[in-house]
């Protein structure tokens, strides 16, 4: 199912859903496998998971790494050794939680899969423990299995990334593994199912999902619910289940065999065979040729994994381990040190400068961590965060959606030149109905002086905007407004790419060009800074004159990082005479 939907197959749409599959299978087996050790084998018990689990674990991650390199600009390399180096701490979920959502399809990330794994392991490290709270008391495990099914909801709004990547969330499917497990222990009573009606229920599953995929239901949270009912019934009628072997049990045995190879492997296959820089390098299209050569190269590679590393390494022992494992993660942090000063050999120094623009930029206005909603909600806050080293000067606060993220760091720097302060408003929005009443809290709660607002095009509310224009001046303040930029169809790093290597045309536009398209919004802006509390800052100017500039002809640097955001150079172009507005504005 996970292969399928990496490789965007039709009727696959909702693949993804055999993770949770997994996860039930996985609670089931492991508490049958460990109330067979007995609470006393705890460290054999240790040893087996991770005999089973990381060395081909291991093998792939650093061996994708590798051949990768071979491949990939530069800035993917820094990506690339800092998944093996997270993967090699068996924490990729924590990487990829931190880093965005599993169902964005930018940036490559052929370690992606990874993330289930380390979550499976550190389902395994809690085990024993629940294995011992189930012998106190079997009320308290199953309040914890509700608990963590009333978080995976509640996640669902407030944070989905939260919910996702993270146990507290998933633990739930571990642990209605765990509960029939410990069911049928206790349960005696034997039953016979015909093998025709097993399979009448084995298709259920996969018939609905087909359909729910042609009739292009959206994503939901009872399609999870429902993917581990029906896993708790397989698994349930399937040890009543007389098996006759034919043909088709016999593939569902090999498949089962190499699966854990498969789901290894598949991933990276097909991040390298549908490779290219600056497109959509996790969900995949559906070429015919390529899917082909994926299934082959998978088929090839899992069985390799599965003989040379997954099959010995189960028999070995735990000096075996600890080598392979220190080993790894040697080379993964050597990797990880050592990737800045290497990244670069083997690409000239245009596309040096090309790949340097996805690392040109801005990291999220208030840290990484802030931008996770609950721990924003657990935190209560803050609002805004200060992004001066010190308050000192005029206080200035930007609001605005990512255009304002991607200038921050480049405004900080010229307002803290003047002598001033910036703070930026936590929420990544233009000003909107849900906003509105936060940023005028934050202009009074932070005593701000002058308001700074910019958001791409298209998203006035003039309202709203009416509404927080007067709020400013009524307030005292002063705002200025920074123009929409130009923005392009198609990611120009990539238009830059193919100009340079294949002489495809960039696509460039003309300040008349946006003018026409930007017309009423400008023009709304333009009135507005009548006032002498507002001025308007025209980003159109800037850029084009009349021909909109793509690469900063001074260091040769790109100024957008996609298709409509601009690279730290790219904010820095911009604001090069934003002095002129302070000033004003200030008069």
């Amino acid at each position: 199912m996970v292969f399928g939907f990496h490789l965007n197959l039709p009727g696959f749409t909702f693949g993804f859903l055999g993770v949770d599959i997994f996860f039930v299978i996985s609670g089931f087996l492991m508490m049958k496998i460990y109330s067979t050790l007995g609470i006393k084998n705890i460290k054999q018990f240790y040893l087996k998971r991770f005999l089973r689990l990381t060395p081909a674990y291991l093998v792939v991650s650093l061996l994708t790494t590798f051949i990768f390199f071979t491949r990939v600009l530069p800035y993917e390399k820094i990506s690339l050794v800092t998944q093996n180096f997270y993967a090699n701490l068996l924490a990729s979920n924590f990487y990829y939680w931190t880093e965005n959502q599993y169902f964005v399809n930018s940036g490559l990330r052929p370690l992606l899969t990874f993330w289930s794994l380390a979550l499976e392991i550190q389902f395994y490290l809690i085990l024993p423990f629940l294995f011992l709270l189930m012998k106190k008391t079997m009320k308290l495990l199953v309040f914890i299995t509700f608990l963590s099914f009333i978080l995976f909801i509640v996640l669902e709004t407030i944070s989905p990334e939260t919910g996702f990547f993270l146990l507290p969330g998933r633990l739930w499917e571990f642990l209605v593994g765990v509960h029939l497990a410990s069911f049928l222990d206790a349960y005696n009573k034997k039953f016979r199912i015909s093998t025709f009606t097993f399979r009448i229920i084995l298709i259920t599953f996969p018939v609905f999902i087909l359909i729910i995929d042609l009739m292009e239901v959206e994503k939901s949270l009872i399609f999870n619910v429902f993917a581990v009912v029906y896993t708790l019934i397989l698994l349930f009628l399937g040890f009543h289940w007389q098996e006759n072997r034919n043909l088709l049990n016999n593939f569902g045995l090999v498949i089962g065999k190499y699966s854990y190879s498969i789901y290894l492997v598949h991933l990276p296959i097909i991040s390298l065979v549908y490779y290219k820089p600056f497109s959509d390098n996790v969900k995949f299209g559906s070429d015919l040729k390529l899917n082909l050569v994926s299934i082959l190269l998978v088929a090839i590679f899992s069985f390799v994994l599965f003989n040379v590393v997954e099959q010995p390494f189960r028999g070995s022992g735990a000096k075996n381990l600890i080598y392979l494992h220190s080993f790894a993660l040697l080379i993964a942090v050597v990797l990880l040190l050592t990737v800045p000063y290497f990244k670069n050999i083997g690409s000239d120094s245009m596309i040096r400068k090309i790949s340097f623009s996805q690392e040109d930029r801005s990291i999220y206005r208030c840290g990484t961590f802030n931008r996770i909603e609950i721990l924003h909600k657990l935190m209560q806050g803050p609002e805004s965060c200060l992004l001066s080293s010190r308050v000192i000067g005029e206080r200035f606060l930007l609001v605005g959606n990512s255009h304002a993220d991607s200038i921050h760091s480049a405004l900080n720097s010229k307002l803290e030149s003047m002598g001033n302060t910036l703070y930026i408003l936590r929420d990544p929005l233009a000003l909107n109905v849900l906003n509105l009443d936060l940023a005028k809290q934050e202009v009074v709660n932070k005593k701000i002086d002058v308001v700074i607002y910019h958001s791409s095009s298209g998203q006035l509310s003039k309202l709203v905007f009416a509404d927080f224009v007067e709020f400013v001046h009524k307030e005292g303040k002063r705002l200025i407004i920074i123009g929409p930029i130009p923005v392009y169809e198609k990611s120009v790093p990539a238009s830059v790419y193919k100009n340079y290597l294949y002489s495809e045309l960039l696509g460039s536009k003309t300040l008349q060009f946006f003018q026409n398209l930007y017309g009423d919004e400008v023009y709304y802006y333009r009135q507005l800074a009548n006032s002498s509390h507002t001025v308007y800052f025209n980003s159109l100017e800037v850029f084009c004159t009349p021909t909109c500039q793509l690469i900063d002809i001074v260091n040769g640097n790109l100024l957008y990082f996609d298709s409509n955001h601009l690279t730290n150079t790219g904010a820095a172009f911009l604001l090069k005479d934003f002095e002129n507005a302070i000033r004003q504005i200030s008069e």
